[in-house]
């Protein structure tokens, strides 16, 4: 499924933590070319409304990329009252985990990023208190039978708004 965002205006706009005690998303994968994407980039956290909105109002981390490509960045939804330390999740479009690749779509519009959500993988929370910590594999992104991008591997640090 397709939905637009700016991955880091939503979060701004929604009074988010910043990069507050360095919230990252790091990923290791590759594009479908094989092209590696690696990376540890910042992150900001907010509680906004759901990308999906059948999910309602979750804690969202979403990540900056500028490339490979048009691979414009990352972002991870939960909603906080399903998620526990020590759960996994495969991303899902009902929940309670989902997770996201952003791309660019320069339409000469006010719309320039592009989300998909990514069904299936696995997001495994490590902990969660004042900041939630987790890991994420397996993430593979296909639209019409064709793979996007595949992230292998990744972690996550994120300051709770």
């Amino acid at each position: 499924m397709r939905v637009v965002f700016f991955v880091a205006a939503a979060l701004t706009w929604a009074g988010c933590t910043g990069n507050a005690g360095f919230d990252f998303i790091e990923v290791h994968g590759s594009l479908a070319d094989g092209t590696p994407v690696n990376g540890h980039n910042l992150a900001s956290v907010a509680n906004v409304q759901s990308l999906m909105p059948a999910l309602g109002l979750v804690v969202a981390v979403g990540s900056p990329y500028f490339g490979p490509e048009d691979l414009a960045g990352f972002r991870i939804e939960w909603q906080a009252a399903n998620v526990h330390a020590g759960d996994s999740f495969p991303s899902d479009i009902n929940g309670p985990v989902a997770f996201y690749v952003s791309r660019q779509t320069p339409d000469g519009g006010t719309m320039l990023e592009d989300a998909s959500l990514v069904n299936g993988g696995t997001l495994t929370f490590s902990m969660i208190t004042r900041k939630a910590t987790g890991t994420f594999s397996n993430m593979v992104l296909s639209r019409g039978g064709q793979t996007i991008i595949t992230i292998d591997s990744g972690s996550f640090q994120a300051t709770l708004p």
